[in-house]
């Protein structure tokens, strides 16, 4: 994936994940499976197969919130968030991206919650509410200066 093989990808992602299923349930091999999941999400979503993403980040959500594992869950969260908005589902996009900033605020981590305040204003900017997405990306400005003004944290596209 890191070389742009999204397709290829899929496919070992896919492949490594049934492998997993086949193995005792234990705490690192579910950690792996939500890792597993997210990744063929973001996969999936680059080649622009937005709807297959979700029985992806469901599966990864149920495990990371059985694991009680919340920085998994924010991220998972936090992708929901984008999901939904690129199928047009603004209310569960607004739903996932307040429980994402939620979770965010529990870290204290001001970068994690900057990127789910960029998801969150461009679900109400999407919407029409300039005002609103005016307010929640002034949020996250702050935490994009220095050394992060350039970071893509795991994403395609630099956040700031």
């Amino acid at each position: 994936m890191a070389r742009s093989a999204y397709r290829e990808a899929v496919t070992y992602f896919e492949q490594a994940l049934t492998a997993l299923r086949h193995l005792p349930e234990q705490r690192h091999t579910q950690e792996q499976a939500i890792d597993l999941c997210d990744d063929l999400s973001s996969a999936l979503q680059a080649l622009g197969e937005f709807r297959q993403r979700f029985p992806y980040l469901r599966e990864a959500e149920t495990l990371a919130e059985m694991l009680g594992d919340q920085r998994r869950l924010w991220q998972i969260c936090t992708h929901m968030t984008h999901a939904f908005w690129t199928t047009g589902d603004y209310d569960n996009a607004l739903t996932c991206g307040q429980r994402a900033l939620t979770l965010a605020a529990a870290t204290e981590d001001a970068v994690q919650q900057a990127r789910v305040y960029g998801f969150l204003g461009t679900v109400y900017f999407s919407l029409g509410d300039y005002r609103r997405a005016i307010d929640v990306f002034r949020q996250a400005i702050p935490s994009y200066e220095g050394e992060w003004r350039h970071a893509r944290f795991g994403g395609m596209m630099i956040a700031a």
